[in-house]
């Protein structure tokens, strides 16, 4: 899926300060003073600015040396586009000693494999024991064998990414951001509908990464562990005035601990809500009504199209919750949305649907998961492999629209524990019938 970049993406000031390089530095125009990216980088050093022109690049591999500024024209990273073209990753800076940024810039098209690179990490961009500034940029589209679709920080990385759109990026594990030893701050930024297939769809966290994310909505993301935020061996993760919405298939967040190494992600004032494997998972503990946390519908104006401003009365606007504070990176873009019709485009699930349970194989519990388009009458069935129902979990409730959690025991409807084997759970709804298997074992 292609992402738009919306004007509130990045903020007046973002668009306003975008210097480089201080008064005596050379400024390298693209394509004036060099045809190319990557020979302008081949004749910059420490202090110069490349400075794009509006145009699509179709480069890749692009290495840049201490003390650059690499940075759009215009100050739009819609207007300078660099596109690996699946050649490649789009961008790398490594072992480097001096302040390096990026700015306004669309890095597309990356692709990390052993056979592209040399490496299965980071799609897009790679900062490894480097100094740098991301600044109102959109990553998207990017993909990486293993880790970092979007964005890989490894290695003592210290990275400031600020304003920038990470969207629609692929990996193993954390398909939008990953971190490895480096604590970046992500600051105002959208991370929006990347694909996980296994750990952290939006941030992926190990081996002392501790990230401060400020400001932040993560929203859309997918994987199968944490389709928020995923973490192993990082004690110190600060997560303020964020929201994370609507994760596919896993948790919102989720904490994994070796005995000698606790993982811990502390939220302020933050929205966890909708995600399908429910707001918190593994060893995390459920923070809501903890230091301003909420678990409330966060009303996007339009999220399916991509518009993650919020309504007017959106629990995450200042003048609505206790911590009087913005939560996500962007401020309101409409008018209320909580009262309008249920069939109305209000950011709720777009058509009612039953998830996969999680986990599965279980024993001795399970979540089954739904979402409901709209306000309706619910029925959800546990059937044995021979067809006999044995547990009435919802028998013809009214429920509102949204994402519905309910956990089976595995036991039937007289407490029994039941036997090992596979078993289906349907889900009637007033115009939908879904059934699903499942495994307990024992």
């Amino acid at each position: 899926m292609r992402w738009s970049h919306t004007p509130q993406m990045v903020t007046a000031v973002l668009l306003g300060i975008l210097v480089c390089t201080p008064a005596h530095a050379t400024t390298i125009h693209i394509p004036a003073d060099a045809a190319t990216i990557t020979e302008g980088l081949a004749v910059s050093m420490t202090g110069d600015t490349l400075l794009v022109a509006p145009g699509i690049y179709l480069e890749h591999d692009l290495v840049i040396s201490a003390g650059i500024c690499l940075r759009g024209a215009t100050g739009d990273p819609l207007d300078v586009v660099i596109d690996a073209q699946q050649q490649g990753r789009v961008i790398t800076c490594s072992d480097l000693d001096e302040l390096v940024r990026i700015e306004a810039l669309t890095l597309t098209g990356g692709l990390s494999t052993m056979e592209t690179t040399g490496s299965q990490m980071a799609g897009g961009l790679f900062i490894k024991t480097a100094l740098a500034e991301v600044r109102n940029c959109r990553i998207v589209d990017n993909e990486a064998e293993m880790e970092g679709g979007g964005i890989a920080c490894d290695m003592g990385a210290e990275v400031v990414i600020t304003g920038c759109l990470v969207a629609g990026n692929r990996s193993v594990d954390g398909a939008g951001i990953a971190c490895r030893a480096s604590s970046p701050l992500l600051e105002n930024c959208v991370i929006a509908g990347n694909d996980g297939l296994v750990w952290g769809g939006a941030l992926f966290c190990r081996t002392g990464a501790n990230p401060r994310v400020v400001g932040c909505t993560l929203v859309g993301n997918e994987a199968h562990f944490g389709a928020g935020i995923w973490a192993v061996d990082c004690p110190d993760i600060v997560v303020e005035n964020s929201i994370i919405a609507f994760g596919l298939d896993g948790e919102g967040i989720f904490t994994y601990d070796n005995p000698s190494a606790p993982s811990e992600i502390r939220l302020i004032c933050s929205n966890v809500f909708g995600n399908e494997g429910g707001g918190y998972g593994g060893t995390s503990q459920d923070q809501t009504g903890i230091d301003g946390n909420i678990a409330v519908h966060p009303y996007f104006c339009d999220w399916e199209n991509s518009d993650f401003t919020l309504a007017a009365d959106s629990p995450c606007l200042p003048a609505n919750n206790d911590c009087n504070t913005l939560m996500g990176a962007l401020g309101q873009g409409c008018d209320p949305v909580s009262g309008v019709d249920d069939t109305a485009d209000n950011g709720l699930p777009p058509v009612t649907r039953l998830v996969q349970n999680k986990p599965n194989p279980f024993n001795p519990r399970t979540v089954i998961t739904f979402e409901l388009a709209r306000n309706e009458v619910v029925t959800l069935f546990i059937y044995d492999a021979r067809g006999r129902r044995v547990r009435d979990l919802i028998a013809g409730e009214f429920l509102s629209a949204g994402v519905h959690h309910i956990t089976w025991d595995g036991r039937d409807g007289n407490g029994r524990e039941l036997a090992s084997g596979v078993y289906l759970y349907r889900l009637i709804s007033d115009d939908e019938i879904e059934t699903r298997k499942m495994t307990l074992a024992k």
